[in-house]
């Protein structure tokens, strides 16, 4: 009924504060239905003013934090829901102002550590009760969290504007410390004379430090990263383990969020202004975290599940082995276009089936570090041939597959 309400109604945004603060806390409520409803309730509420959440990001920002160290894992996978969408809409106030506060709070939930030591995943403290659905939205809140923290765009991020507080909101958030209260609040309505002790602030139980840019963010997020790899590895090894026949939708989607953080990860070594041994141990775990991956995919079956994390995988430009990963990927797609047979020459379906398109052809030769050559044949109609030196002599894929395979070099 209210957010039925809220929606008819054009609530002024210092209207919103008593009904955001009164219904937050509920965020940790143990019935599944309210918390439903309130997550439906603070979309509605926002969706189509976005910036009037701006005032009420660090109060979410408190029960977040406790909903998603809570005891039921329900209560924890509802709260990262409302972290993914507080992340969409005022992204940039949240990694500014309790960007170190959500990475301890990940290390908790996750069960990865922040200080150099690599923890074994099976001694979480939610481990008994995480399943792959858990998982799932747990690492898809955080890949939202880094893609916005540590956006390397070129963009500066000194023009995102601390959360505004509206001259009128004086009476109910009486008691913030805000470093530009007296901008927006001028005199408080009331009068606080314990207000420089800071007892009450959400400043202070939110953080003291703000990250204003992404060198800052990345800085302190490298402290994290040797606990983060490990926990990643341990998660791809229990998901793909080295035999496996098919993979379950969540599993999969799993891997893909993975394959985003290991992006991330890669992006911020590359831009990081530091080099030290803590760099270089970090982009050495980082490669044998690639090989590693590359090794599991060499055993994957061939389903529609395994193709696609190997086109993702491909899409990313981490991997190492281009010259024999290419030819993974696409070596069903090749004998259904074709249909070789090992006694088949593959220069003479070359020649057979050039001569039956009559197209023009244009040559492309890439060459590997290791010395190995891939000479790609090019024609009108965008069909792509490779000829590689190996026991096999010809392949063909189509133009989209060969397209997201070397768009990255």
């Amino acid at each position: 009924m209210l957010k039925n309400q809220l929606w008819r109604s054009q609530l002024e945004p210092t209207m919103l504060t008593p009904v955001v603060k009164a219904v937050v806390p509920l965020m940790t409520d143990e019935t599944p239905a309210v918390r439903t409803a309130l997550r439906q309730l603070l979309q509605s509420m926002f969706s189509e003013k976005e910036a009037s959440a701006e005032p009420h990001t660090l109060f979410i920002v408190l029960y977040i934090h406790s909903g998603m160290t809570h005891v039921l894992p329900e209560v924890r996978d509802d709260t990262t829901r409302v972290l993914q969408w507080l992340l969409e809409i005022q992204g940039e106030c949240v990694v500014r102002y309790a960007w170190d506060k959500f990475l301890d709070t990940f290390c908790v939930l996750l069960g990865w550590k922040g200080d150099g030591r690599p923890l074994d995943v099976r001694k979480s403290v939610f481990r008994p009760t995480f399943s792959q659905e858990s998982k799932f939205c747990h690492m898809k809140a955080l890949d939202i969290f880094l893609k916005k923290g540590l956006c390397f765009d070129g963009r500066k991020n000194k023009s995102a504007v601390v959360p505004m507080v509206h001259l009128h909101q004086t009476r109910f958030l009486s008691g913030i410390s805000h470093p530009m209260a007296s901008k927006y609040l001028g005199k408080p309505a009331k009068s606080s004379p314990y207000f420089y002790l800071s007892l009450f602030s959400q400043a202070n139980k939110v953080s003291k430090k703000v990250y204003d840019d992404v060198s800052s963010r990345s800085r302190l997020f490298c402290l994290y990263l040797p606990g983060l790899l490990y926990y990643l590895e341990a998660t791809w090894l229990e998901l793909l383990p080295s035999s496996v026949d098919s993979m379950t939708p969540t599993a999969f989607e799993i891997c893909i969020l993975i394959i985003s953080i290991l992006s991330l990860i890669n992006l911020v070594l590359a831009n990081l202004e530091t080099d030290n041994v803590f760099l270089e141990e970090n982009s050495k775990a980082l490669h044998d975290f690639i090989l590693r991956i590359e090794f599991t995919m060499r055993g994957l079956r061939d389903n529609s599940e395994s193709i696609e994390l190997q086109k993702y995988w491909a899409r990313s430009g981490l991997f190492r082995d281009h010259f024999g990963f290419i030819l993974r990927i696409f070596w069903e797609q090749l004998n259904d276009i074709l249909y070789l047979t090992k006694k088949a020459s593959g220069f003479s379906i070359l020649s057979h089936y050039l001569c039956k398109q009559q197209c023009k052809i244009h040559t492309k030769t890439l060459l590997f570090d290791n010395g190995d050559k891939i000479h790609i044949y090019t024609t009108r109609n965008k069909t792509i041939f490779l000829n590689v030196k190996l026991s096999l002599s010809f392949a063909v894929c189509s133009h989209l597959a060969i397209f997201y395979a070397f768009e990255e070099f």
